[in-house]
Protein backbone atom coordinates (compact mmCIF):
# COMPACT_ATOMS: atom_id res chain seq x y z
CA UNK A 1 0.00 0.00 0.00
CA UNK A 2 0.92 3.74 -0.87
CA UNK A 3 0.45 6.39 1.57
CA UNK A 4 0.87 9.96 1.04
CA UNK A 5 3.58 11.57 1.40
CA UNK A 6 4.00 15.24 3.39
CA UNK A 7 1.73 17.55 1.14
CA UNK A 8 4.60 20.15 0.65
CA UNK A 9 6.91 17.43 -0.80
CA UNK A 10 4.38 16.17 -2.88
CA UNK A 11 6.13 12.24 -3.04
CA UNK A 12 4.66 9.21 -1.99
CA UNK A 13 6.06 7.26 0.28
CA UNK A 14 5.78 3.21 0.26
CA UNK A 15 5.08 1.96 4.03
CA UNK A 16 4.41 -1.57 4.78
CA UNK A 17 1.13 -1.91 7.00
CA UNK A 18 0.72 -4.88 9.50
CA UNK A 19 -1.75 -7.35 8.36
CA UNK A 20 -2.84 -10.56 10.70
CA UNK A 21 -0.46 -12.57 8.62
CA UNK A 22 2.17 -10.50 10.17
CA UNK A 23 2.03 -12.12 13.30
CA UNK A 24 4.92 -13.75 15.10
CA UNK A 25 4.82 -17.51 13.47
CA UNK A 26 6.33 -20.92 14.63
CA UNK A 27 7.54 -22.87 11.48
CA UNK A 28 6.04 -26.57 11.51
CA UNK A 29 6.76 -28.06 8.60
CA UNK A 30 3.62 -27.64 6.59
CA UNK A 31 4.27 -24.19 6.94
CA UNK A 32 3.66 -21.15 9.16
CA UNK A 33 1.09 -20.78 11.61
CA UNK A 34 0.10 -18.81 14.22
CA UNK A 35 -2.04 -21.61 16.51
CA UNK A 36 1.42 -22.77 18.31
CA UNK A 37 1.89 -19.05 19.46
CA UNK A 38 -2.03 -18.91 21.07
CA UNK A 39 -0.93 -22.13 22.68
CA UNK A 40 1.88 -20.77 24.14
CA UNK A 41 0.83 -17.79 25.44
CA UNK A 42 -1.90 -19.77 26.95
CA UNK A 43 0.55 -21.83 28.75
CA UNK A 44 2.83 -18.74 29.85
CA UNK A 45 -0.69 -17.57 31.42
CA UNK A 46 -1.35 -20.43 33.07
CA UNK A 47 2.65 -20.60 34.63
CA UNK A 48 2.12 -17.85 35.55
CA UNK A 49 -1.59 -18.11 37.71
CA UNK A 50 -0.07 -21.19 38.97
CA UNK A 51 3.23 -19.62 40.73
CA UNK A 52 0.97 -16.68 41.41
CA UNK A 53 -1.72 -19.32 43.35
CA UNK A 54 1.45 -21.19 45.13
CA UNK A 55 3.05 -18.57 46.09
CA UNK A 56 -0.05 -17.11 47.86
CA UNK A 57 -0.63 -20.52 49.44
CA UNK A 58 2.68 -20.58 50.90
CA UNK A 59 2.49 -16.96 52.18
CA UNK A 60 -0.88 -18.23 53.99
CA UNK A 61 0.90 -21.22 55.39
CA UNK A 62 3.62 -19.07 56.72
CA UNK A 63 1.74 -16.40 58.17
CA UNK A 64 -0.49 -19.15 60.46
CA UNK A 65 2.42 -20.76 61.19
CA UNK A 66 4.26 -17.70 62.44
CA UNK A 67 0.83 -17.40 64.49
CA UNK A 68 0.80 -20.58 66.46
CA UNK A 69 4.08 -19.84 67.24
CA UNK A 70 3.46 -16.24 68.78
CA UNK A 71 0.71 -18.16 70.36
CA UNK A 72 2.76 -20.81 71.96
CA UNK A 73 5.63 -18.23 73.12
CA UNK A 74 2.69 -15.89 74.65
CA UNK A 75 2.07 -19.66 76.51
CA UNK A 76 5.16 -20.89 77.57
CA UNK A 77 7.31 -17.85 78.20
CA UNK A 78 5.21 -17.23 81.37
CA UNK A 79 5.56 -20.86 82.44
CA UNK A 80 9.27 -21.30 81.99
CA UNK A 81 9.99 -17.85 83.81
CA UNK A 82 7.88 -19.06 86.45
CA UNK A 83 9.80 -22.44 86.78
CA UNK A 84 13.07 -20.51 86.41
CA UNK A 85 12.45 -19.04 89.53
CA UNK A 86 11.27 -22.33 91.47
CA UNK A 87 13.88 -23.67 93.61
CA UNK A 88 12.03 -26.99 92.55
CA UNK A 89 11.39 -26.56 88.51
CA UNK A 90 10.64 -30.23 88.26
CA UNK A 91 11.72 -30.39 84.31
CA UNK A 92 11.61 -34.20 84.55
CA UNK A 93 7.98 -33.27 84.86
CA UNK A 94 7.05 -30.57 82.22
CA UNK A 95 8.78 -31.82 79.57
CA UNK A 96 6.81 -34.80 79.23
CA UNK A 97 3.76 -32.67 79.22
CA UNK A 98 4.67 -30.38 75.86
CA UNK A 99 4.50 -31.60 72.51
CA UNK A 100 6.98 -31.84 69.78
CA UNK A 101 6.40 -28.17 68.35
CA UNK A 102 6.18 -26.70 72.13
CA UNK A 103 9.05 -28.48 72.99
CA UNK A 104 10.45 -26.64 69.86
CA UNK A 105 9.67 -23.37 71.10
CA UNK A 106 10.73 -23.83 74.86
CA UNK A 107 14.45 -24.55 72.84
CA UNK A 108 14.41 -21.27 71.10
CA UNK A 109 13.00 -19.43 74.17
CA UNK A 110 15.89 -20.97 76.73
CA UNK A 111 18.17 -20.00 74.31
CA UNK A 112 17.48 -16.04 74.47
CA UNK A 113 16.89 -16.42 78.36
CA UNK A 114 20.16 -18.00 78.97
CA UNK A 115 21.72 -15.08 77.48
CA UNK A 116 20.15 -12.50 79.46
CA UNK A 117 20.00 -14.71 83.02
CA UNK A 118 22.62 -14.77 85.42
CA UNK A 119 23.10 -17.17 89.06
CA UNK A 120 20.50 -19.60 89.88
CA UNK A 121 18.21 -18.85 87.43
CA UNK A 122 20.79 -19.22 84.56
CA UNK A 123 21.29 -22.71 86.52
CA UNK A 124 17.68 -23.50 86.34
CA UNK A 125 17.44 -22.91 82.56
CA UNK A 126 20.93 -25.08 81.66
CA UNK A 127 19.43 -27.70 83.83
CA UNK A 128 16.64 -27.36 81.87
CA UNK A 129 18.47 -27.44 78.17
CA UNK A 130 20.33 -30.32 79.01
CA UNK A 131 16.73 -32.14 80.10
CA UNK A 132 15.68 -31.19 76.53
CA UNK A 133 18.94 -32.72 74.78
CA UNK A 134 20.51 -29.52 73.48
CA UNK A 135 24.09 -30.25 73.89
CA UNK A 136 23.75 -33.54 72.17
CA UNK A 137 21.64 -31.56 69.42
CA UNK A 138 24.48 -29.30 69.62
CA UNK A 139 27.46 -31.30 68.77
CA UNK A 140 25.64 -33.05 66.03
CA UNK A 141 24.89 -29.88 64.37
CA UNK A 142 28.56 -29.27 64.62
CA UNK A 143 29.02 -32.01 61.88
CA UNK A 144 26.77 -29.94 59.66
CA UNK A 145 27.88 -27.80 56.34
CA UNK A 146 25.49 -24.87 57.42
CA UNK A 147 27.54 -22.01 58.61
CA UNK A 148 24.28 -20.61 60.52
CA UNK A 149 23.78 -23.97 62.02
CA UNK A 150 27.33 -24.33 63.33
CA UNK A 151 27.29 -20.63 64.85
CA UNK A 152 24.06 -21.68 66.47
CA UNK A 153 25.30 -24.83 67.93
CA UNK A 154 28.26 -23.32 69.25
CA UNK A 155 26.54 -20.47 71.41
CA UNK A 156 24.25 -23.27 72.54
CA UNK A 157 26.89 -24.59 73.90
CA UNK A 158 28.78 -22.00 75.41
CA UNK A 159 24.62 -20.92 76.98
CA UNK A 160 24.87 -24.16 78.28
CA UNK A 161 28.35 -24.39 79.48
CA UNK A 162 29.09 -27.27 78.37
CA UNK A 163 32.54 -29.17 79.22
CA UNK A 164 33.74 -30.43 76.15
CA UNK A 165 37.37 -31.65 75.27
CA UNK A 166 39.12 -28.31 73.97
CA UNK A 167 41.29 -30.73 71.04
CA UNK A 168 37.87 -32.09 70.02
CA UNK A 169 36.49 -28.90 69.63
CA UNK A 170 39.31 -27.09 67.77
CA UNK A 171 39.25 -30.39 65.15
CA UNK A 172 35.19 -29.12 64.40
CA UNK A 173 36.25 -25.68 63.76
CA UNK A 174 37.47 -24.76 60.00
CA UNK A 175 39.26 -21.79 59.53
CA UNK A 176 36.82 -19.13 59.32
CA UNK A 177 37.55 -16.53 62.44
CA UNK A 178 33.73 -16.49 63.29
CA UNK A 179 33.32 -19.73 64.04
CA UNK A 180 36.79 -19.85 66.02
CA UNK A 181 35.66 -17.03 68.45
CA UNK A 182 32.39 -18.73 69.19
CA UNK A 183 34.11 -21.77 70.02
CA UNK A 184 36.65 -19.57 72.44
CA UNK A 185 33.17 -18.83 74.19
CA UNK A 186 32.37 -22.17 74.66
CA UNK A 187 35.90 -23.06 75.94
CA UNK A 188 35.42 -19.83 78.25
CA UNK A 189 32.88 -21.24 79.76
CA UNK A 190 35.15 -24.01 81.68
CA UNK A 191 38.94 -22.28 81.38
CA UNK A 192 40.59 -24.79 81.96
CA UNK A 193 44.50 -24.46 81.57
CA UNK A 194 44.38 -26.60 78.15
CA UNK A 195 41.35 -24.62 77.11
CA UNK A 196 43.43 -21.36 77.38
CA UNK A 197 46.00 -22.90 75.49
CA UNK A 198 43.48 -24.00 72.51
CA UNK A 199 41.66 -21.33 72.32
CA UNK A 200 44.86 -18.79 72.04
CA UNK A 201 45.66 -21.11 69.10
CA UNK A 202 42.16 -20.82 67.68
CA UNK A 203 42.26 -16.96 67.78
CA UNK A 204 45.72 -16.07 66.72
CA UNK A 205 46.02 -15.77 63.11
CA UNK A 206 47.17 -12.40 61.66
CA UNK A 207 43.82 -10.89 61.38
CA UNK A 208 42.15 -8.51 64.26
CA UNK A 209 39.25 -10.14 66.14
CA UNK A 210 36.08 -8.88 66.09
CA UNK A 211 34.39 -7.22 69.82
CA UNK A 212 32.96 -10.60 70.01
CA UNK A 213 36.20 -12.14 69.49
CA UNK A 214 38.08 -9.89 72.05
CA UNK A 215 35.11 -10.50 74.80
CA UNK A 216 35.77 -13.86 74.24
CA UNK A 217 39.48 -13.84 74.55
CA UNK A 218 39.19 -11.75 77.88
CA UNK A 219 36.26 -14.38 79.36
CA UNK A 220 39.02 -17.24 78.88
CA UNK A 221 42.18 -15.58 80.53
CA UNK A 222 40.64 -13.79 83.01
CA UNK A 223 41.56 -15.00 85.47
CA UNK A 224 44.98 -16.33 84.51
CA UNK A 225 46.28 -14.43 81.61
CA UNK A 226 49.65 -16.10 81.91
CA UNK A 227 49.13 -18.35 78.73
CA UNK A 228 48.44 -15.00 76.51
CA UNK A 229 51.75 -13.03 78.14
CA UNK A 230 53.51 -16.47 76.99
CA UNK A 231 52.10 -16.18 73.62
CA UNK A 232 53.65 -12.46 73.22
CA UNK A 233 56.80 -13.78 74.37
CA UNK A 234 56.89 -16.63 71.83
CA UNK A 235 55.47 -15.44 68.94
CA UNK A 236 54.15 -11.60 69.37
CA UNK A 237 51.78 -10.77 66.27
CA UNK A 238 52.97 -8.28 63.22
CA UNK A 239 49.60 -6.95 62.81
CA UNK A 240 49.84 -3.71 65.29
CA UNK A 241 45.70 -3.93 65.58
CA UNK A 242 45.99 -7.62 66.71
CA UNK A 243 49.02 -6.49 69.00
CA UNK A 244 46.70 -3.88 71.09
CA UNK A 245 43.36 -6.30 71.02
CA UNK A 246 46.01 -8.38 72.78
CA UNK A 247 47.46 -6.05 75.45
CA UNK A 248 44.03 -4.54 76.08
CA UNK A 249 43.16 -7.86 77.13
CA UNK A 250 45.56 -8.49 79.53
CA UNK A 251 45.12 -4.99 80.69
CA UNK A 252 41.79 -5.86 81.89
CA UNK A 253 42.53 -9.40 83.02
CA UNK A 254 43.36 -10.35 86.47
CA UNK A 255 47.37 -11.05 88.08
CA UNK A 256 48.89 -14.00 86.55
CA UNK A 257 49.79 -16.90 88.74
CA UNK A 258 53.11 -17.83 89.55
CA UNK A 259 55.91 -15.83 87.61
CA UNK A 260 54.98 -14.32 84.21
CA UNK A 261 57.24 -14.11 81.31
CA UNK A 262 56.80 -10.12 80.55
CA UNK A 263 59.46 -9.81 77.50
CA UNK A 264 56.72 -9.86 75.35
CA UNK A 265 54.89 -6.72 76.93
CA UNK A 266 58.45 -4.82 77.49
CA UNK A 267 59.50 -5.61 74.41
CA UNK A 268 56.49 -3.31 73.09
CA UNK A 269 58.06 -0.04 74.62
CA UNK A 270 60.10 0.25 71.47
CA UNK A 271 57.42 -0.59 69.03
CA UNK A 272 57.51 1.68 66.00
CA UNK A 273 53.44 2.52 66.51
CA UNK A 274 52.91 4.87 69.35
CA UNK A 275 49.30 2.98 70.17
CA UNK A 276 51.25 -0.07 70.87
CA UNK A 277 53.73 1.91 73.33
CA UNK A 278 50.87 3.75 74.86
CA UNK A 279 48.90 0.99 75.40
CA UNK A 280 52.05 -0.96 77.20
CA UNK A 281 52.11 1.30 79.76
CA UNK A 282 48.89 1.14 80.44
CA UNK A 283 49.42 -2.80 80.47
CA UNK A 284 52.48 -2.45 83.01
CA UNK A 285 50.60 0.06 85.33
CA UNK A 286 49.59 -2.94 86.91
CA UNK A 287 52.59 -4.93 86.95
CA UNK A 288 55.20 -2.27 88.98
CA UNK A 289 55.46 -5.32 91.44
CA UNK A 290 57.86 -7.09 89.21
CA UNK A 291 61.15 -6.74 88.96
CA UNK A 292 61.87 -7.03 84.96
CA UNK A 293 59.41 -4.18 84.93
CA UNK A 294 61.45 -2.22 87.56
CA UNK A 295 65.04 -2.47 86.14
CA UNK A 296 63.77 -2.11 82.37
CA UNK A 297 61.46 0.87 82.10
CA UNK A 298 63.82 4.15 81.29
CA UNK A 299 62.70 7.37 82.07
CA UNK A 300 65.00 8.76 79.89
CA UNK A 301 63.69 7.05 76.90
CA UNK A 302 60.16 7.71 77.96
CA UNK A 303 60.98 11.56 78.24
CA UNK A 304 62.54 10.70 74.62
CA UNK A 305 59.40 9.46 73.00
CA UNK A 306 58.36 12.31 70.70
CA UNK A 307 54.34 11.23 71.06
CA UNK A 308 52.92 12.85 74.11
CA UNK A 309 50.03 10.48 74.85
CA UNK A 310 53.19 7.50 75.05
CA UNK A 311 54.47 9.83 77.47
CA UNK A 312 51.03 10.35 79.92
CA UNK A 313 50.68 6.92 79.65
CA UNK A 314 53.94 6.86 81.44
CA UNK A 315 53.04 9.10 83.89
CA UNK A 316 50.02 7.41 85.32
CA UNK A 317 52.09 4.02 85.22
CA UNK A 318 54.25 5.61 87.62
CA UNK A 319 51.43 7.00 89.43
CA UNK A 320 49.85 3.95 90.11
CA UNK A 321 52.70 2.34 91.43
CA UNK A 322 52.90 5.11 93.97
CA UNK A 323 56.01 4.45 95.66
CA UNK A 324 59.44 6.29 96.21
CA UNK A 325 61.18 5.05 92.94
CA UNK A 326 58.07 5.89 90.98
CA UNK A 327 58.04 9.30 92.63
CA UNK A 328 61.76 9.58 92.04
CA UNK A 329 60.85 8.92 88.12
CA UNK A 330 58.26 11.55 88.15
CA UNK A 331 60.56 14.02 89.81
CA UNK A 332 62.69 13.37 87.26
CA UNK A 333 60.49 13.49 84.10
CA UNK A 334 59.09 17.11 86.37
CA UNK A 335 61.54 19.44 84.90
CA UNK A 336 62.12 18.56 81.26
CA UNK A 337 58.38 17.61 80.45
CA UNK A 338 57.54 20.18 77.88
CA UNK A 339 54.01 19.41 77.62
CA UNK A 340 51.33 21.84 79.88
CA UNK A 341 49.08 18.86 80.00
CA UNK A 342 51.65 15.88 80.78
CA UNK A 343 52.89 17.88 83.54
CA UNK A 344 49.56 18.44 85.36
CA UNK A 345 49.69 14.45 85.52
CA UNK A 346 53.28 14.42 86.91
CA UNK A 347 51.97 17.26 89.30
CA UNK A 348 49.31 15.27 90.62
CA UNK A 349 51.26 12.03 90.47
CA UNK A 350 53.74 14.04 93.15
CA UNK A 351 51.35 15.62 95.39
CA UNK A 352 48.62 12.53 95.67
CA UNK A 353 51.50 9.83 96.96
CA UNK A 354 53.56 12.10 99.36
CA UNK A 355 52.25 15.32 100.53
CA UNK A 356 55.72 16.56 101.32
CA UNK A 357 57.46 15.61 97.91
CA UNK A 358 56.76 19.01 96.30
CA UNK A 359 58.78 20.35 99.31
CA UNK A 360 61.44 18.01 99.19
CA UNK A 361 61.71 18.37 95.73
CA UNK A 362 62.80 21.97 96.39
CA UNK A 363 65.11 21.37 98.80
CA UNK A 364 66.71 18.82 96.44
CA UNK A 365 67.25 21.32 93.79
CA UNK A 366 64.99 18.56 91.36
CA UNK A 367 62.28 21.11 90.13
CA UNK A 368 63.52 24.54 88.45
CA UNK A 369 62.20 27.72 88.84
CA UNK A 370 59.91 27.19 86.32
CA UNK A 371 58.30 24.47 87.56
CA UNK A 372 57.49 25.46 90.81
CA UNK A 373 54.36 27.73 90.15
CA UNK A 374 52.60 25.12 88.42
CA UNK A 375 53.33 22.40 90.80
CA UNK A 376 52.06 24.24 93.46
CA UNK A 377 48.72 23.60 91.75
CA UNK A 378 48.29 20.81 94.05
CA UNK A 379 45.99 22.42 96.49
CA UNK A 380 43.48 23.14 93.50
CA UNK A 381 43.94 19.14 92.01
CA UNK A 382 43.17 17.65 95.48
CA UNK A 383 39.97 18.54 95.55
CA UNK A 384 38.98 18.18 91.72
CA UNK A 385 38.13 15.19 89.82
CA UNK A 386 40.60 14.09 87.41
CA UNK A 387 39.67 15.13 83.96
CA UNK A 388 42.63 13.19 81.60
CA UNK A 389 41.85 9.48 83.48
Amino acid sequence: MVNPGPFWLGLPIRLPLASRTDLPTVWTGDGFTTTVVVYLGIAILALLLTTTVLTLGKSVRAFRKDRERERLEDKLRPALRVRASDPEPEWTDWIPTLTEQERTVVADLLTEDMSLLEGKQKTRLQELGHALGLEEDAKDDLESASHYRRLHALKTLADLEAEVDPEWLARQVPDRRSEREAAVHVLAANPSPEAREVGIDLLFAEEPLSVYGIDGLHALVDENPAPLLRYLDDQPPSNPQLLSQILLVVQFAGMPSGDPPLDGILAGTNHDDPTIRERVFHVLATYGWHEDVREQVDVDAILEDPAVPVRSAAYRMFDDWGDDDARYMLSRAASREPDDRARVLIARGLQRKAPQSLSELRAEGTLSPSDRSWADIKHVIRRQPDPLR
